[in-house]
This record gives C-alpha cells, structure tokens and sequence, in this order.
C-alpha cells in the first residue's frame, strides 16, 4: 500500500521545497557583502604585513652591510698598480706594477641620503708599506708616519683618486640617522627641535664615520668612530670622502666610541612597534661588532 502526504507532512514538504528554491536576493546579498569584507580584511593584513616585511629587509641589508665592513678589512693587502700611482709621500716601487703602497683598512661614511649619496660609502686606506716606515709604539703614530688616506698619488701632485671599497644604500627609501643622545654626546645641547636640550631620545640626521683597520703592529683587527653633522659639508667626514683629506692628520679626533644608527622607513613600509637601532661597537674586532636592536628594547634610543 503506498501512503499518501497528509495534511501534517505538508509544511515539511514547503520547507524542503524552499530549500531547494535557492537563495533569496536579500540573502546573496547578504552574503557577498560578508565575503567583500572578509577579503578587503585578508587584502589589508597582507598589505601591512608586505609593509613590515619591508622594513625589516632594509635594516637586515644594512645590518649586512656594516658587518660586511669587517670582512673587507680583514683582507687588506699591498695595492697592484700600473706603475704610475704612489701612495702619498713615496716614490718606492717594488717592481712592475708595485706602487709602493699597502691596505691599512676600511674608511666608511655612513650618510643620510639627503647627503647626495649612498648611505653607505666604503673606501679602501692606503698608506706606505710598512717597510717603508719607521716602527712606531702605538697604532696611530705609525698610520700618521704612514700618510694613511682614502686616495693614492697620481702623475700629478695634486690628482687624487679614492679607492672604492663599497657603495650601498639602503632598500626601499628607508634611511639612516643617529640617536640624539649620541649627537649631544659629541657636540653637546642642541636646540633644533628634534634634538632639543635635555632630550635623550630620538634622532636627528647626522653622518658617522667608520675606520675599521688592520693594526700595522699586531695584526689584528680594529675600530675607531668619529661623529658629525651631516648637513655640514665642510666637516672631517666629508672632506674625506669628497677630497681625500689625509686620515693622518685627522685620526687623532677618532675615537673607540660606540656609534649606533637609527633606521627610519620610506614610502609603503611600516615600522611596526618604532624604528629598529643598530649599533657598532667602538672596540669591535670582528663583524660580531655590529648588533640589531629591537624598536622595543630598553637600550633603544631612537624612539620617542
């Protein structure tokens, strides 16, 4: 016997038959403005996560490149030239192609990029072999009896020309200045604003130079730092790198200071919890000198 729908089956066949009806328009409506959410959700987390991504690229690039430093100098060597350079103050050869000089180190410049140029600028020092200088007690002395300087002698008495060791700068737009504590350290109160007196936090845009040499005495590695402004272009850092100006009669202001440098963001990148601090050891021997310091870490003196 086949049984027939009654009058109580009928509502559940509506509902099925409703269902089966798809959905409304209010519903798919509905729907679609829950999923456009949802994806406009997924569309700007993975924006700020590219954004962060980013930045934490550009101050590993430059972490990478002061350690990089490190291992230039480590292969200092006697310079292989044409014959016709000389270090400053020697006409020693040694045979073809000798110029009589040796590679004492490393001279960086580590620069905003509003300086007019890489952030990071590497040269290679030269000086006299050392066979040509008379022995010294310290390492200073024998590098200034060295005439130790970022160019080597031409024909000419007055044409220089730098030895290029590393130019760098830093990955999407983001930039480099120095905590003002580090600024006051060196020159005292500022009243400029973004260092103003008193403050101990935040950062300013200053140039630091970096020698990181091979002691002519024991052979080891060494590092000595010098701080200045970076928007005076007549200063010690800058008339090295743009003329030359002789390591030996400088050297003297440099110091084994610890120098640390803030890494700021460029266009489409976020910092996330505040800008990261890096930090280069003033008596560092080897790459291990260079240290990444979280934006949220206690010694971090780039955030306000």
């Amino acid at each position: 016997m086949i049984k027939r729908a009654s009058s109580v089956d009928a509502p559940v066949l509506k509902g099925i038959n409703k269902i089966a009806a798809g959905f409304t328009i209010i519903e798919t409506m509905l729907f679609l403005a829950i999923a456009g959410l949802i994806f406009a959700g997924l569309v700007a987390g993975t924006n700020g996560t590219i954004r962060q991504q980013r930045y934490k690229d550009s101050v590993q690039g430059f972490v990478d490149d002061l350690r990089d430093l490190y291992s230039l100098a480590e292969n200092t060597q006697v310079l292989d030239y044409d014959g016709t350079a000389t270090c400053s103050g020697s006409t020693a050869k040694e045979g073809r192609g000798r110029s009589g000089c040796s590679v004492y180190g490393i001279y960086a410049v580590i620069l905003p990029s509003d300086a007019g140029g890489d952030n990071v600028e590497a040269y290679w020092v030269t000086g006299l072999d050392q066979a040509q200088v008379e022995s010294s007690s310290s390492d200073i002395a024998f590098m200034s009896k060295a005439n130790v300087s970022t160019y080597t002698m031409t024909k000419s008495p007055d044409s220089y020309q730098a030895i290029e060791a590393k130019k760098h700068s830093l990955l999407w737009g983001a930039d480099v200045a120095v905590p003002c504590s580090q600024i006051e350290r060196a020159f005292g109160p500022l009243t400029d604003g973004a260092c103003g007196a008193g403050k101990t936090m935040g950062q300013r845009k200053y140039g630091t130079a970096i020698f990181i040499y091979r002691s002519p005495i024991t052979g080891s590695i060494n590092t000595l730092t010098y701080s200045t402004q970076g928007d005076n272009a007549g200063s010690v850092a800058y008339n090295m790198r743009d003329s030359g100006q002789c390591l030996g009669s400088a050297i003297s202001s440099f110091a084994h200071d610890d120098v640390s440098f803030c890494v700021t963001t460029g266009a489409g990148m976020s910092d996330g919890k505040g800008v990261r601090m890096v930090t280069v050891s003033g008596n560092g021997n080897n790459s291990n000198a260079v240290r990444l310091i979280e934006a949220d870490a206690e010694e971090n003196r780039c955030n306000k």
